[in-house]
């Protein structure tokens, strides 16, 4: 009786995830750093966050923390630019240009009280309430802050220019709105998220709603 053949088959090969480049290892670093250096700023206070902590948070070494970012300074420096990017990722599509009224306040609320009820917020707080004592550091941060308060402000032109407002009263709308998140986002921090801010955030919408559209209104009328 002929022996049985069997079919041989080619050996498998495992796919291998493409290797990453040095630019890409480099940005998941620091990627990790930084939230790491968020997360336990926001939980832990800026006192409990030192080099060494991040580190072993971002399972790091504390050598890479500081040649990612130099000193602990640089790092809190970069978490508050970092805050700053996402702000102005909010109102700088260009797509919400060519949306309702309604719908783009609906949007830069929804996305704004994303923002400031997360962690980031929370270590950007104490951050800057932290640094107080070491001026050279706090002037760097508040600064920065105030540069980014300057560029939303330029960022909303573009975003409700045709509301009928100057640049002064458009200014004042957006501060009145960013105040009502802070406010909430800090009074959600102290009753420990127990309080909704969906009512009073949906009051901010209808104010926004109404000033706009009866400023543009009257603009039209002029």
């Amino acid at each position: 009786m002929a022996a049985k053949q069997t079919k041989t088959r080619p050996p498998r090969t495992a796919s291998r995830p493409p290797r990453r480049s040095q630019e890409e290892r480099r940005e998941t670093t620091r990627r990790q750093l930084l939230d790491a250096a968020i997360l336990r700023i926001s939980r832990r206070g800026l006192t409990e966050a030192s080099l060494d902590a991040i580190a072993d948070a971002a399972r790091v070494t504390r050598g890479a923390v500081q040649h990612h970012f130099g000193t602990r300074n640089d790092l809190l420096l970069a978490v508050v630019d970092e805050f700053g990017r996402e702000l102005f990722a909010l109102v700088s599509d260009p797509a919400m240009a060519s949306r309702t009224l309604a719908e783009r306040i609906e949007y830069v609320c929804g996305r704004y009280w994303a923002t400031f009820s997360g962690d980031h917020f929370r270590a950007v707080i104490q951050i800057w309430l932290g640094t107080q004592a070491q001026p050279r550091a706090y002037r760097k941060i508040l600064d920065r802050i105030r540069w980014f308060e300057r560029e939303l402000d330029r960022h909303w032109l573009t975003l409700f220019g045709e509301s009928g407002l100057d640049a002064p009263q458009l200014a004042a709308v957006r501060h009145v709105a960013l105040a009502t998140m802070r406010g909430l986002a800090l009074r959600a921090i102290y009753s420990n998220g127990k309080e909704d801010a969906r009512n009073e955030i949906a009051v901010l919408k209808a104010m926004l709603s109404g000033f706009l559209a009866t400023e543009r209104g009257a603009a039209a009328r002029r």
